[in-house]
């Protein structure tokens, strides 16, 4: 079991005890962000939720590239 997968288990154990988010924080030595984020996923998606990570950096972009090749070639820089 990895380590980020038992603090997310720790997460979600002890807020089934009723425990609020800062007080979870502060036990965990973690941010009340973080442990908000991983009660969300669990409660959306069950054990899977909290197995995988959330991707990190920006979403990926869609690029048109016909409007992309119009603003290149009918402008300049």
């Amino acid at each position: 079991t990895s380590v980020r997968l038992a603090q997310r288990a720790r997460i979600v154990l002890l807020a089934a005890d009723g425990i609020q988010n800062k007080d979870i924080a502060e036990q965990l030595d973690i941010g009340r962000v973080q442990v908000a984020r991983w009660r969300e996923r669990y409660v959306q998606s069950r054990l899977a939720g909290i197995e995988r990570d959330l991707p990190r950096g920006a979403p990926p972009m869609k690029v048109d590239a016909a409007r992309l090749v119009e603003l290149t070639t009918r402008s300049t820089p």
